[in-house]
């Protein structure tokens, strides 16, 4: 929805900076069957998009100065309260219906079920528990409980921390019977770490790939990035689950600045032979324009900084900014030239485009 959102946002600007596509206007049909003028649904000036700007306008009258930039990763008013409902009916369910008929106490809690059992083959048997990795078998079969818990869990929103979890700390504990005793555990036997690499890692990564992370938002690449540091402190930095999550996150980022591109290469090819003539509101589109690319640049580069240049995570800030600059040509001297500076202040010299250097010298 947000996505969808902002891909008109930035067609109603890239219109009134290029023009319609060359395509669009071939595929619009002009008559109606008794060849009556129909009125344009994709010029600048059409009521469906007029109508567009005045919504983003009134989303946007508090602050001003934020338009193009940050409130336009919400939700609106009515679809956050219809989310945040859904959300609490889901918890409710499962808090007062998932076990409104489980009456005995080892099917309720993990700890006097399977904990127990797992227990007592431990300290009867401890040879032949290590031997068939018994810890594993108990991951699995506390696997159930750890997931009713992460119903409706927004890992990108305000989660908490792993180690605040009933899962985690329960199976924490159990590895750690004695907290001052500082055992050496073989992989097999760390009970949390193996629960986040066969069951939350691949749970965070298809929330993630299927949508859960807003790639213009700030906010939930900061907290991406503090979900991912909780897991290699618990895991490493160099597993293949801890590195598929830094594959996901940057896929996102790779789709994001892929559309952009698509989308912007669809308008400015054009631009030669539809390219409007001038219009004051196109001065406020560039401005608007340039902000979002600019917004998602610094997005890609704070998440470059925690996952360094795996992926080819740098490629796609190169890509952003020779968009930048292409749309920077058009109003260089009233606004343009200090965007450009803006983007690169922060950015390592070998991602910056030859072009750009080159204006600015």
């Amino acid at each position: 929805m947000i996505t969808k959102r902002r891909m008109d946002d930035n067609e109603d600007d890239l219109v009134l900076l290029y023009g319609v596509p060359l395509d669009i206007l071939e595929a619009e049909q002009t008559t109606d069957e008794l060849g009556r003028t129909l009125p344009s649904t994709t010029s600048a000036q059409s009521a469906v998009r007029r109508e567009r700007r005045q919504v983003r306008s009134r989303r946007h009258s508090s602050m001003p100065s934020d338009e193009g930039y940050a409130t336009d990763s919400e939700l609106e008013r009515s679809d956050a309260i219809d989310f945040d409902e859904a959300i609490k009916t889901l918890k409710e369910k499962v808090q007062f219906k998932l076990f409104e008929d489980v009456k005995a106490k080892a099917f309720r809690d993990p700890r006097q079920g399977v904990g127990l059992w797992f227990g007592e083959w431990r300290d009867k048997w401890p040879e032949i528990y290590r031997n068939a990795f018994g810890d594993m078998g108990l991951v699995q079969a506390w696997e159930f409980w750890a997931r009713v818990e992460l119903l409706g869990w927004l890992p990108l929103e305000n989660s908490p921390h792993l180690d605040e979890f009933q899962w985690y700390s329960q199976l924490y504990e159990r590895a750690h019977p004695d907290p001052d005793m500082e055992e050496e555990l073989r992989p097999e036997d760390d009970l949390p770490g193996n629960m986040c690499r066969t069951m939350l890692i691949p749970r965070l990564n298809a929330l993630v790939s299927g949508g859960g992370l807003d790639a213009y938002s700030r906010r939930q690449v900061s907290r991406a990035i503090d979900i991912a540091e909780q897991i290699e402190a618990s895991l490493g930095d160099e597993g293949d689950r801890y590195l598929s999550i830094l594959k996901i996150v940057t896929r996102v980022f790779e789709i994001a600045t892929n559309d952009l591109k698509d989308q912007f290469q669809k308008y400015s090819v054009s631009a030669p032979s539809t390219k409007p003539t001038f219009d004051p509101e196109a001065i406020s589109a560039r401005r608007r324009y340039m902000k979002r690319v600019i917004k998602l640049t610094e997005n890609i580069m704070l998440w470059r900084k925690y996952s360094k240049e795996r992926f080819g995570v740098g490629r796609l800030v190169t890509t952003l900014l020779e968009i930048l600059f292409f749309v920077s040509q058009g109003g260089w001297d009233i606004g343009g030239e200090e965007f450009i500076r803006k983007a690169i202040g922060a950015i390592p010299a070998e991602l910056v485009p030859q072009s750009i250097k080159d204006r600015l010298d």
